[in-house]
């Protein structure tokens, strides 16, 4: 007994010293937005707070990323005025209500190899967004690349905006909006890249 409670110990704390985890660089991350209308839509960025990873054995587990909802920026309409009236728009109660919910944040909860042998740099990530406080699991693809001593994660989310209580120009919310409607399918678009080590 003694000897098998020895050889557990054992292969904890090397599995422990598998695991590694880092930061991604804030400054040489993004995420990106793109919401569609009828006839046309708007894209821009939003700041990232913090952006974290875990790898076993050089190989991505787990990883979690906070943004900035005071930090929407509008890369698409070059009047001053009306880029502020949409990003004021945006931050307002309307859509994100920024004042009162700050950050939206993503936990995987499964970070799995799109091949069978586990090769290559394709995984499907599974976790849990939470945007103005509602909380929802989703999954997507993501490319995750670990090399020469830097990792690089890249991956877009499909989100429902409906299902976050966004609700201005929302068909699943109101009748009648002919082409005022907004879609509520928006994507997010991250681009992180760390440091390893």
């Amino acid at each position: 007994m003694k000897k098998l409670i020895i050889a557990i110990a054992a292969i904890s704390l090397f599995g422990t010293a598998q695991a590694q985890q880092g930061k991604f660089d804030v400054a040489a991350s993004k995420v990106k937005w793109e919401a569609f209308k009828v006839g046309g839509g708007h894209n821009g960025t939003i700041g990232v707070q913090y952006a974290t990873y875990e790898l076993k054995d050089g190989k991505p587990v787990a990883i979690m990323f906070s943004i900035d909802m005071n930090n929407i920026i509008c890369l698409d309409i070059e009047s001053e005025e009306y880029n502020k009236k949409l990003v004021g728009h945006l931050k307002g109660p309307d859509f994100f209500d920024a004042s009162k919910y700050a950050t939206a944040t993503f936990k995987s909860s499964a970070v799995t190899p799109m091949t069978v042998d586990g090769s290559g740099n394709n995984y499907m990530v599974k976790g849990f967004v939470n945007i103005k406080g509602n909380e929802m699991e989703i999954k997507f693809p993501a490319k995750i690349e670990v090399v020469k001593g830097e990792i690089h994660a890249h991956a877009t989310l499909k989100l429902d905006r409906s299902k976050f209580d966004v609700r201005y120009g929302s068909k699943s919310f109101f009748d009648d909006l002919g082409d005022k409607v907004i879609e509520d399918i928006f994507n997010i678009v991250v681009s992180a890249t760390g440091k390893v080590g």
